[in-house]
């Protein structure tokens, strides 16, 4: 199912919507591979917290096992899909580990190395979605705003280092930059 897999119907927003249906009446296109970046903290390059205790959760704002420090920052709900590219099914059971930068650009356990915020794991559910409580990310030297995302065929896989379906990022639309960063 590796290749089959499509993480569709992605929507950031700063309040509540409805979550897409079940399954898809027409096919979904796949969602293109992108990388996972210099901070990842799956233990490709550095630090891995996807075999802490904590990091199964929805709300990401906080750090888990390091402080209880809380990112601060204008609140996002991010809610993704997992889908089967090929038949537009819903995944359900399918494990995402999201992760973004804080709104002054840093990444934590990288260039924030005491923190482990904004950072998590999330099983999806029957419709095949996850959604993730978290802050706005800011913007750094060279990248628009964006969120990160690996997909795994479960929870299992994603916090034992099982191997990744798919590994791609969210920029999130200039209409909703230009919201957030006036008022912060």
């Amino acid at each position: 199912v590796a290749g089959a897999l499509a993480a569709c119907g992605q929507s950031s927003s700063t309040s509540s919507g409805s979550s897409p249906s079940a399954s898809a009446s027409t096919s979904v296109d796949e969602v293109p591979d992108e990388t996972a970046g210099p901070y990842p903290g799956d233990g490709s390059n550095g630090p891995n917290s996807l075999d802490d205790s904590g990091i199964v959760r929805s709300d990401i704002r906080s750090s888990y096992d390091i402080s209880t420090n809380v990112a601060e920052g204008v609140p996002l709900t991010i809610r993704l899909t997992t889908r089967d590219a090929a038949t537009g099914d819903a995944l359900a059971g399918a494990a995402v580990y999201l992760w973004h930068c804080d709104r002054d650009g840093g990444y934590s356990l990288y260039t924030v190395p005491e923190e482990n915020y904004l950072r998590g794991v999330q099983e999806s559910d029957s419709s095949g979605t996850v959604e993730f409580t978290s802050v706005f990310p800011g913007c750094y030297d060279g990248r628009w705003p964006h969120i990160h995302f690996e997909v795994y065929s479960s929870l299992a896989d994603a916090t034992t280092a099982g191997p990744i379906v798919k590994t791609s990022q969210i920029a999130l639309p200039k209409e909703a930059c230009d919201a957030v960063y006036a008022t912060s």
